[in-house]
Parts: C-alpha cells; sequence; structure tokens
C-alpha cells in the first residue's frame, strides 16, 4: 500500500476515533442527567451501573455530584 493511501486511512481513523470519544462524552453526559432521576424513582445503584455499563462508585460519584444523598 502506498504512504499516500496509509496517511489518508490513518487520517480517517483519526477523524472516526474523534467522533467516538465525542459520542462517549455525550453518552456519558446524557447517563449523569439520568441517573439522579433514575435513583429518586427507585432505581438502585447497582442496576443502575449494570444498565449504564458504570460502576456503582461511578454511580455514587454522579449522584454526590448532582446534589442527592444516596441511602445505603
Amino acid at each position: 500500500m502506498s504512504r499516500e493511501k496509509l496517511t489518508a486511512q490513518l487520517a480517517e481513523a483519526g477523524r472516526e476515533r474523534e467522533q467516538a470519544i465525542e459520542a462517549r462524552r455525550a453518552a456519558t453526559r446524557r447517563i449523569a442527567g439520568l441517573i439522579p432521576r433514575a435513583y429518586r424513582a427507585g432505581i438502585g445503584v447497582t442496576e443502575i451501573a449494570r444498565l449504564t455499563g458504570m460502576t456503582n462508585r461511578a454511580v455514587y460519584d454522579v449522584l454526590h455530584e448532582r446534589g442527592v444523598t444516596p441511602s445505603r
């Protein structure tokens, strides 16, 4: 494969990577906004973590950041 084709493919892959990173950030913001509402609606931390792919600790951190005091 030529140098030009490889550099073009690398650049394309780099753009795809940046798009994926931004998509992850957007999904994380969306999840963070939903976590307090879900918790207040009776969905437990463990279930929220399971549904979102986050750790329990990360869910507790979001709750704390959003001013929600979970009962353990």
